[in-house]
């Protein structure tokens, strides 16, 4: 059972985490890949799975996104990008990769 303590220390401490959670950065995923590509089905699968931040998927087959090809300079399939709310690149994987690397890198535990 959860009691609510009213002590001046309490209040503090509940102010500090509120204080704290105006820092989080907002992470996303941003996936290039083909539906015709082995490699690229096998991140999706892992991806599917991932709940700690936004997943936005493109095909580079689509011709609406020739502009994001060129803005993430995308050369090869698949690549993933780990990115910030204002999308600056954190980090980027290309072909397949640990699915534990990106929780450790969301999570700040990467070596």
């Amino acid at each position: 059972m959860f009691r609510r303590s009213t002590s001046g220390r309490r209040k503090n401490e509940i102010l500090f985490i509120i204080i704290n959670k105006k820092n989080i950065i907002k992470m996303r995923v941003i996936k290039f890949g083909s539906k015709t590509c082995g490699p690229c089905r096998m991140v999706d699968q892992r991806l599917d799975k991932f709940n700690k931040c936004e997943v936005i998927k493109y095909d580079i087959d689509d011709d609406e996104i020739d502009d994001l090809l060129e803005k993430y300079n995308i050369r090869n399939i698949p690549v993933t990008i780990l990115t910030d709310d204002n999308d600056n690149e954190i980090q980027r994987w290309v072909g397949i990769f640990d699915i534990n690397e990106l929780n450790n890198k969301i999570m700040g535990t990467d070596a």
